[in-house]
Parts: C-alpha cells; structure tokens; sequence
C-alpha cells in the first residue's frame, strides 16, 4: 500500500474532515518546463493522462502520464512517530507525536516519511483525479483544501485565495517553477477519510 504525507495542520483538517481534496506535482515534472506549453487531451482507457507538448519550432509530441494514485485506492497517512520509546509503565510498541503528553522521548520521534504500513492510523480512499492548473482552483476546492472561509472579509474569494497561495508557495515555491506564480500542472486529488484497513 502506498504512503501520502500531509503537513500537521492538514492532516488534523483530514481527520476531522474538513480537507477532502489535495494537489500534487509528483509525475508531471515535464509538462512543468513550460506549463503554458501543454494541453491536456484525455484520459485513455489504461488510467493514463495524455497530454501534447508544443515547441518553439511548432512541433509537438503526445506526453502519458499516470498520477501516482488512482481512483479506488486506499492510501495510508504518514505520520511521525517513534516506536518503544515511552518512558512510562504504559510502554507501548508505537506512540505518535500527535498524541504525545510528554511522555515519549523527544529525541527518538522519526520523521513520517518513514511511518511503515503497519503502524499507519489513518487511511484515505481515492475518489478522483484530474489533472489541471494550479490557479485554476475554485473556491468551493479552496475550501476543500481546508482553507476555512473567511466571513469577516470584504473580499473573502481573494483573500481565502491568497491563503492557499500562500501555503502552496510554503510548501513547494522553493522548487523552480512550482510556485503559484509558476501556475504548474498539478493532481487534483480527491478523497475520503476511511476505517483502518483489516
């Protein structure tokens, strides 16, 4: 089973299901060259993405792309933990740093990116892919993101907007060409929040 992290604030948001939707780049590092170069054709029948890539000398070429997760499938969410290392007579064999009261070992938490499947807690079912632009988000998908509304704000679509940039930029406009501005390609995914598997 494949693993998907989350930053703290939206996996909190995904438990308590306020996030249902999340965009991701991982796969469409080509067609992010130049964003503005591509359009997107279809899906075919093999759950792959084509996509027709123009160039300067008025060529093109036909891009498949699958996006790493697929409708129908079950993910686990990544989170840090450490395993035996509480302190007290409640030893257990995994403790998360979600939960801790203080008595897990602060220097024993590893990073969620190396959560193994059967520590996992929680699990999302993949509901839909598309592919699209980033600033293409709605704001009903704004709110899906687990951006709350803002209903003390004049303009509350562009600052609600400008929220979300904010955040996409925090978390990938270190990466040259991912950032907001950039107007990347990107996977919407949706999803749902599951009981543990088994």
């Amino acid at each position: 089973m494949k693993g998907i992290l989350f930053k703290p604030d939206m996996f909190q948001a995904i438990i308590e299901k306020r996030k249902t939707v999340t965009r991701r780049t991982a796969g469409l590092e080509q067609l992010n060259e130049k964003p503005a170069d591509v359009a997107y054709l279809g899906c075919n029948n093999y759950q792959e993405y084509m996509f027709e890539i123009f160039f300067p000398d008025g060529t093109s070429t036909i891009k498949e792309v699958k996006p790493r997760y697929l409708p129908g499938e079950t993910v686990y969410m990544k989170e840090s933990y450490c395993s035996n290392c509480c302190v007290d007579e409640n030893d257990t064999e995994v403790c998360y740093r979600k939960d801790d009261n203080g008595t897990c070992v602060k220097s024993r938490w590893q990073s969620p990116l190396f959560l193994p499947e059967k520590y996992a807690r929680y699990f999302i079912r993949i509901i839909s892919v598309r592919p699209e632009r980033l600033q293409d988000i709605t704001i009903q998908d704004v709110i899906a993101e687990g951006i709350s509304p803002c209903s003390d704000s004049v303009n509350s679509v562009e600052t609600m907007l400008s929220h979300y940039a904010t955040r996409w930029n925090s978390i990938n406009g270190k990466k040259v060409g991912y950032s907001w501005y950039d107007n990347p390609w990107v996977w919407r995914y949706e999803f749902e929040l599951i009981e543990r598997q088994g």
